[in-house]
């Protein structure tokens, strides 16, 4: 819980900074285990609590920095506010399909880690390889957040890759993956 704690605790302006600490490991934000992300709520609204003995304050302040998270970083929406909304499936898939997937270098290849270990686990789309690898990528994200898989390093720089490229459709298919999750219909 320590490193969504340092979100919630630093100063605005060491924001960006803090996070940009994933950027050189072999992990991301979007991989730590969501227990880990309430933990750190809930520390975070007990020392504020603790400072001003005004609940109201407290939640007041975490969600304004939830939403300065959210600003800078929106795949990591679904883990933090509690008031989001994710896109339905359809959406989902139609924003892969008419924006993400063609922006995918399409002769680079791009084998697709996800589908040999856990595809019984992944949505049921069949579109070519390259594609499938940056599909499946926030679905395999979702289930490492939820400990329903372990990722190795491959799959983890995949993730990381794909979250970069397309950060856009990154953020809504996690968005919906986790909420899948939450709710217990993955």
């Amino acid at each position: 819980p320590l490193a969504p704690l340092l979100l919630y605790r630093c100063e605005e302006q060491h924001l960006s900074a803090i996070l940009e600490l994933f950027d050189g490991l072999c992990s991301s934000w979007t991989l730590l285990p969501i227990g880990a992300w309430d933990t750190a709520f809930q520390a975070q609204g007990a020392f504020l609590v603790s400072k001003l003995a005004d609940p109201q304050w407290a939640l007041a302040n975490i969600s304004e920095r939830q939403n300065e998270i959210a600003a800078r970083a929106p795949q990591l929406a679904p883990l933090m506010c509690r008031n989001y909304s994710p896109l339905a499936w359809d959406e989902v898939r139609h924003h892969f399909t008419s924006h993400t997937s063609e922006g995918i270098n399409m002769d680079a290849g791009g084998f697709n880690p996800f589908r040999r270990d856990f595809g019984d686990l992944l949505p049921g789309e069949n579109f070519v390889e390259a594609l499938m690898r940056v599909f499946d990528a926030p679905f395999a994200a979702a289930l490492s957040a939820y400990d329903r898989v372990v990722l190795d390093k491959e799959q983890t720089l995949t993730v990381k890759d794909v979250e970069r490229r397309h950060p856009d459709y990154f953020a809504k298919a996690y968005g919906y993956a986790l909420s899948e999750l939450k709710n217990g219909r993955q």
